[in-house]
């Protein structure tokens, strides 16, 4: 697909039954900040030296940081999910606030899983295409309670920001009028409610992974797990 890097062939993108991809996830929160990371799996990563800084430039200054796990993420090519193909999930180490203590790659817990975006969901009673684990507390998951990671846009959902990929490139449909705070409430925005099904199935933030007030995972963070 990528063999041409500046037009790559759409036509190959079809992934094969049972195909799996997973990222991880990093911050440069110490322990002292987020200590449900204690014991998690560090790396020295080239990052920019202010983790503060929510909006460096290129040239912003790097230095080798202590990073620590704090996210997976995965999508499986899964053909019982009918509507979409692909089934997502979300893990936050430690098991997030509360969770139980540990080390090393393994302690990780699942946050949920989602099979499709509840198109159409008035934003009452239970949603039937997202799992979220009963066990696993965090402060925010994705929009009206669909799945989304701790670190990622509680206006959002998996499905949501990884449904926006297309080519040729379209418009991002954006929901200005809502705040974490009300999407966190389960408050529901009329205007976004009536836009038709097949838009409300892309629909993302402008940014699907944002900083969450539990962490401080930022911009150079995203640049290491990235690249």
């Amino acid at each position: 697909m990528w063999a041409n890097h500046g037009a790559p062939n759409a036509d190959l993108a079809q992934m094969p039954e049972g195909t799996v991809g997973a990222k991880l996830l990093f911050t440069t929160a110490p322990v002292s900040e987020v200590p449900f990371l204690a014991g998690a799996p560090e790396w020295d990563a080239y990052v920019y030296a202010d983790p503060n800084d929510t909006n460096p430039s290129p040239t912003s200054p790097r230095a080798v940081m202590k990073v620590r796990l704090l996210q997976i993420d995965i999508a499986v090519k899964d053909s019982r999910a009918k509507e979409t193909g692909w089934i997502f999930g979300t893990f936050v180490y430690g098991g997030g606030p509360g969770g139980q203590p540990g080390n090393g790659w393994f302690n990780v817990a699942p946050v949920g899983v989602m099979w499709g975006n509840d198109p159409g969901y008035s934003g009452t009673g239970p949603l039937t295409q997202t799992w979220l684990n009963p066990e696993v507390h965090m402060p925010h998951v994705g929009y009206q309670g669909r799945l989304n990671g701790p670190v990622d846009n509680p206006i959002s959902s998996c499905m949501s920001c990884h449904a926006t990929a297309e080519l040729p490139q379209g418009t991002m449909v954006t929901v200005r009028s809502r705040t974490p705070a009300t999407a966190k409430s389960g408050r529901d925005d009329s205007s976004l409610m009536q836009l038709p099904e097949s838009t409300f199935k892309g629909i993302a933030s402008a940014s699907c992974e944002i900083n969450s007030i539990m962490n401080r995972e930022s911009t150079n963070d995203q640049v290491m797990t990235k690249q």
